[in-house]
Order: C-alpha cells, then sequence, then structure tokens
C-alpha cells in the first residue's frame, strides 16, 4: 500500500483506481444483484407453482372419496400438465395408477407407474417401481400356470 503525502495524491489515487476498475465493479454488482432478484423470484415460483398443485391435490383426493371416476383423471390430468414438475404430479401418478388397478385396468396403471418412476425424484421413482413390480406379478404367475 502506498503511503501519500497529500490529499490530493490520495484522491487521483481514487480517481486511477475509478477509472481502471470501475466498469468492472458496476458490472460485478448489477449481475450480482440480478442473480439474487432472479433467484428469489425462482423459489417464489416454485413455492406457489408448489401451492397451486396441492390445491389441486386435494380436489383430487376428494374425489377419490367420493368415487368421482372423471373427475378423478381429469385432476390427475391437470397436475400432470400445470404442475409435471412438483412431487404432487408424481402422487398423483400414484394415485392414478391404484385406482386404475382397483378397476382392473392394468395396462393403464402399468404406463403411468412407468411414467412416475421415471421423472419422478428417487424415493418416489422406487416406490412407483415397487409397485409395477407388484402388478406385474400376478400377471406373470398366470401365465406361467397356463403355459
Amino acid at each position: 500500500m502506498e503511503i501519500y503525502d497529500t490529499e490530493e495524491e490520495q484522491v487521483e489515487a481514487l480517481k486511477r483506481w475509478w477509472k481502471e476498475n470501475g466498469t468492472a465493479t458496476i458490472v460485478g454488482l448489477v449481475v450480482g444483484i440480478a442473480i439474487i432478484l432472479g433467484w428469489n423470484y425462482w423459489r417464489d415460483h416454485k413455492k406457489e407453482q408448489a401451492a397451486q398443485a396441492s390445491v389441486i391435490y386435494d380436489q383430487l383426493l376428494k374425489a377419490v372419496d367420493d368415487n368421482q371416476k372423471d373427475s378423478i383423471d381429469k385432476l390427475a390430468g391437470r397436475i400432470q400438465e400445470q404442475f409435471g414438475a412438483t412431487e404432487y404430479a408424481a402422487y398423483s401418478g400414484l394415485v392414478q395408477a391404484k385406482l386404475k388397478a382397483d378397476q382392473g385396468d392394468f395396462a393403464a396403471a402399468k404406463d403411468i407407474l412407468k411414467n412416475v418412476a421415471a421423472k419422478s425424484n428417487k424415493e418416489l421413482s422406487n416406490i412407483a417401481k415397487i409397485r409395477l413390480v407388484h402388478l406385474m406379478l400376478p400377471l406373470a404367475n398366470t401365465s406361467r400356470v397356463c403355459s
């Protein structure tokens, strides 16, 4: 660090530094602020998406309790389309696959479970794979008996 004899030398050194580094300093500040604002926007957006998906998922569970089959498929489809990046998409897929299996539509249940297994986080993917195996076991046992 240099030692200046007068205040004017200090001001001149500061002006020189600002001339050399001012643009980079301003750009760094603007980029830093933009990153912080963008990150906060993204977090808020994700929270809002999860909240909206939660409301529809709640409606889906009520439709399941009331055995409204048309509403169940529509609500599950809506969650998949609009909120496919949320965990609620996987949860609704698991609910929908269970109902399809209960109705005897094993092909649709398998397709739904394969989709959930491919798109979900590790835990939900494993749950979907286990349920898929459970779906396939009775069919495999039946084919062995028939052959």
